[in-house]
């Protein structure tokens, strides 16, 4: 029986670690990480640590094995997101805000108001 569910175990395992991968790829292609939580990704690393920790303990190889793969593609996740992130720091993000709606200012001085235009 035990037999049976370690295999179940390393299958599933297995389809959960392919099925990321795509977000790995994207990830590298777009060069762009905004979009994704370093807290999150930081959090699931963290504790796939110690999982790994508790499967060494107990001597679960299998456990092992699969806790080793997570914990490489969490940390590379972590890193790629912190390299890519192009706001770096909450200054840069109100920067970048402030910098946005000047723009924004300076365009409607110059583009009328469609609703300012039409005829009534």
């Amino acid at each position: 029986m035990t037999e049976t569910i370690q295999i179940i175990y390393l299958i599933s395992s297995a389809i959960g670690i392919i099925a990321m991968i795509p977000q790995l790829r994207r990830l590298l292609a777009m060069k762009q990480s905004d979009g994704l939580s370093l807290t999150t990704w930081g959090t699931w690393a963290c504790c796939q640590m110690v999982s790994f920790a508790y499967a060494t303990s107990i001597g679960a190889k299998a456990y092992m094995l699969v806790g080793a793969i997570w914990i490489t593609f969490y940390w590379t996740m972590v890193i790629l997101i912190i390299k890519y992130r192009k706001r770096r720091s909450l200054l840069d993000t109100l920067m970048y805000w402030h910098k946005r709606g000047e723009e924004d200012k300076k365009h409607a001085d110059v583009l009328p108001l469609p609703h300012l235009t039409e005829k009534i």
